[in-house]
């Protein structure tokens, strides 16, 4: 190769293949790496002396998968997160310049980055640090009628639905005339860590994020409000095939505005006149659907009554 002067692109097994299971902890093929290929494997080693070709010679890395093992997308997140970043480094980081120590350090915000990105991941037990992070949710409006509004999005790489107890918070709305309001909250996860079979290479699925729900009151003041959210997550439960993330303490607030209520209260006492004649310049349109006995209007799967989830918007920034 290097007399006639070739190139080539490196695919070392133990350093590059991710069917390898990605720690000792779990089930999966191992032919390369008996207790598994691990981010600290697939990041220590130099390409051209592993190849015994020169710089100018290797052209870059590649990483293989192949499917037989894997059923689904997650499936394939599993296997090659994070050992890609790894990977990654390898190729485009001069050698002289890496170092796995710092890679290690980096490496729990990417975490984060892939539970934001609905992406499944494996909790690299040779990784410490993995963390638990958190955001408050911006309500710019409420009306004075009594609503659910999520007022924390709660990343938590590895929580489990059984471990919901595990996050102990409290909320309370300070209204414009300074009275506090303790508000009731709920905790939705969407899609909670867990395996299927943990010496299976199928059935991992990692997003474990929580949206913290408030009940809001009806009947606030107009004017400026503040909805704070306080205490802390502590996942410490043990899930097999896993590290465990640590705990994070939670002090989230944002403001609000409070405005009336758009639907005016009707009042029940008040008689409605039936033989009231209506308005024949009234027109409707001749055009739309008319619905016939027994059916009922649905919308179309996907599509809401109203803009109403535009509301707030996810501020990633702590306040």
């Amino acid at each position: 190769m290097n007399e006639r002067g070739g190139k080539i692109i490196a695919s070392k097994v133990s350093n590059a293949y991710f069917p390898q299971k990605p720690g000792s902890e779990l089930g999966g093929p191992n032919w390369a790496c008996p207790n598994g290929c691990t981010t600290q494997t697939f990041y220590n080693w130099d390409p051209t002396s592993a190849m015994g070709v020169s710089e100018s010679g290797m052209l870059g890395v590649e990483g293989a998968i192949w499917s037989e093992h894997l059923r689904t997308e997650h499936d394939m997140q599993f296997v090659t997160l994070p050992r890609l970043y790894a990977l990654a480094e390898v190729g485009w980081t001069p050698q002289s310049q890496r170092n796995y120590a710092d890679f290690a350090s980096r490496l729990p915000q990417r975490g984060l980055d892939l539970m934001m990105r609905d992406a499944t991941f494996h909790l690299a037990s040779e990784v410490s640090g993995w963390k638990s992070e958190y955001a408050p949710t911006v309500v710019e409006e409420l009306d004075s009628s009594a609503s659910v509004q999520e007022v924390v999005l709660l990343a938590a790489p590895g929580l489990t639905q059984e471990e919901l107890n595990k996050i102990k918070l409290t909320a309370k709305l300070t209204d414009s005339a300074g009275k506090e309001h303790v508000l009731p909250l709920e905790y939705d996860l969407a899609r909670s860590f867990h395996y299927t079979d943990e010496n299976a290479t199928t059935g991992r699925i990692m997003n474990s994020l929580v949206r913290v729900m408030a009940t809001i009151p009806a009947d606030l003041p107009e004017g400026e409000a503040t909805i704070a959210v306080e205490g802390s997550v502590d996942p410490t439960g043990v899930v097999s095939g896993t590290a465990r993330t640590a705990g994070v303490t939670v002090t989230a607030s944002s403001a609000v505005t409070v405005k009336a209520s758009e639907t005016e209260p009707t009042d029940p006492t008040e008689p409605t006149d039936p033989t009231e004649p209506t308005d024949p310049t009234e027109q409707t349109d001749p055009t739309g659907p008319t619905l016939g006995e027994g059916e009922t209007e649905v919308m179309p799967k996907g599509v809401e009554a109203d803009d109403a989830d535009l509301n707030f918007r996810i501020n990633m920034g702590r306040s």
